[in-house]
């Protein structure tokens, strides 16, 4: 009787990759990779908030509100800083 193996699937574990850094790379450039690296988890961050508004999750509509004031704020902030004006971020609570 010839003996039977079972294959494992095994998928590497997902991990975030990090943008290369370039030695003497300029600072457009520099921009340029870490905005697309920073923007790129931001919007995934923000579409998972979203799934907190699934039937998985009980919530309350003032909960809901403050977490909607507090990304508000936080893009306002961000658009108030890349136009070179200062604002500090605050912490959220529910």
């Amino acid at each position: 009787m010839a003996k039977t193996t079972k294959t494992e699937t095994k998928t590497a574990p997902k991990t975030a990759t990090k943008p290369e850094v370039v030695d003497n790379e300029s600072k457009s450039d520099k921009f340029q990779r870490l905005a697309i690296a920073r923007t790129s988890k931001a919007v995934k961050a923000i579409y998972q908030i979203g799934n907190l508004g699934s039937a998985n999750y009980e919530s309350t509509p003032e909960q809901r509100e403050k977490i909607k004031a507090a990304l508000d704020t936080a893009v306002q902030s961000m658009i108030n800083r890349l136009n070179k004006e200062v604002s500090k971020p605050s912490n959220f609570t529910l």
